[in-house]
């Protein structure tokens, strides 16, 4: 329990650090003196800059994941399930990521270094849209003969709505405007005629 406390302390610390200075410019020294310990006690939690940044990211797939699930299990038709899970992770999104000045380095740390984790994480958020898909096909408001592939496909067209770096350069009711918009297109498209 305490090293769990501890490691969210180190985790909190390394992202005010990154957000201000980068992750380039941030050593494993200044982190520990931020969170009130030497830098070897630093280590005994994470053995490196890498891993912290790792659980950071970690920690915004999870997030992500878990708003796309919530919108998923949503009542409404699931033509305004797909739209609103969208929306929401747009929001979500945008919210963590539009203030971040650094932003980039995150996203070619984990492109670069710790690749596995974002197919992963991608392969996670397409399942959850292929379980929509299929919920569709099997309530006769959708065709598809691969609801994964269809899934990959309706990911595919919303890539600007959740990929991170274009979250720094839009207004978000503008990438909501323009999400609905693509959304309306592809559900047109998913519709049993």
């Amino acid at each position: 329990m305490k090293q769990e406390k501890v490691k969210k302390q180190i985790i909190e610390a390394a992202n005010v650090r990154f957000e201000k200075y980068g992750y380039g410019k941030t050593t494993m020294a200044e982190i520990a003196r931020d969170c009130g310990m030497t830098a070897g006690n630093l280590y005994r939690y994470f053995p490196g800059k890498a891993d912290i940044i790792t659980e950071i990211a970690q920690g915004c797939f999870v997030g992500r994941l878990d708003v796309l699930k919530k919108a998923s299990k949503s009542s409404d038709c699931l033509e305004t399930v797909l739209g609103n899970m969208v929306i929401a992770n747009l929001e979500y999104m945008h919210g963590i990521f539009s203030q971040q000045v650094h932003i980039h380095e995150l996203i070619e740390f984990i492109t670069g270094q710790r690749r596995e984790l974002l197919q992963q994480h991608m392969t996670d958020v397409k399942t959850v849209i292929a379980g929509i898909v299929q919920k569709g096909v099997e309530s006769g408001e959708f065709v598809s003969n691969d609801p994964m592939r269809t899934a990959e496909t309706f990911f595919n067209a919303n890539i600007k709505f959740f990929a991170p770096h274009f979250m720094v350069i839009f207004p978000l009711e503008e990438l909501k405007r323009e999400a609905g918009d693509v959304v309306v297109l592809l559900i047109n498209g998913l519709k049993k005629r």
